[in-house]
């Protein structure tokens, strides 16, 4: 099924449904997802699980509703500061995250069975003994970074797999800083953080990453 399928399932069991998602476009809207669960598990975890698989999370808004929010990686900024939003002294460097090559696992195999006999082929014997099944991007990197999602179609999870091959391309940098929130008019994401701060009326501490190359918040 779908991931907003899958959602809605999942919050009908606490009758909930998702009031709405944010920047789903086509893949998003459409990559078939599965999941098997064979003890109890939080129906929250398994929903970050389902909106992992394509780059989303799920939240609620300000009025308590659950959406399934997606934040695109185009290139561009999604969110831009300029010096009169950020409270004085308040931006700094965090870390330092390295270029990576990309292994996106997808079509878990729920039920491995290593010893197939009968009639089986041996393709048949080979794909039922793995986990899953992986896709790899060459970032000419020597770190690997694994993704398991729940993603059934080889198509799809290509998808994912060159878009996660693009964000883990360059080497990039996380930055705190100390925001006035009405500066914040995009949505944000899984490459966005947002507290609220306590100290300073009506701010808050912005985390973000970004490319190495390119220092502009």
């Amino acid at each position: 099924d779908t991931v907003l399928a899958a959602c809605n399932y999942l919050a009908g069991l606490q009758g909930m449904s998702v009031y709405q998602t944010v920047n789903f476009g086509t893949f998003q809207n459409t990559a078939k997802v599965g999941l098997y669960v064979t003890d109890s598990a939080p129906i929250w975890d398994l929903m970050l699980q389902l909106c992992e698989s394509i780059g989303a999370f799920p939240r609620f808004d300000a009025l308590g509703r659950l959406e399934l929010v997606h934040v695109p990686h185009s290139g561009a900024a999604n969110v831009t500061l300029e010096d009169d939003d950020i409270v004085l002294n308040t931006l700094r460097q965090n870390s330092v995250i390295a270029r990576a090559n990309v292994q996106l696992n997808y079509r878990r195999n729920w039920t491995v069975q290593e010893q197939l006999a009968g009639g089986a082929t041996v393709a048949d014997r080979e794909f039922y003994a793995r986990p899953h099944t992986s896709i790899e991007i060459n970032n000419g990197a020597q770190k690997l970074q694994v993704l398991d999602t729940l993603l059934t179609d080889a198509s799809q999870a290509n998808t994912e797999a060159v878009r996660r091959g693009v964000l883990w391309s360059v080497q990039r940098e996380t930055w705190t800083a100390t925001a006035v929130l009405p500066a914040l008019t995009a949505q944000l994401g899984n490459r966005y953080g947002l507290l609220s701060d306590g100290v300073i009326s009506g701010t808050g501490t912005v985390t973000a990453w970004k490319k190495r190359a390119d220092r502009k918040l």
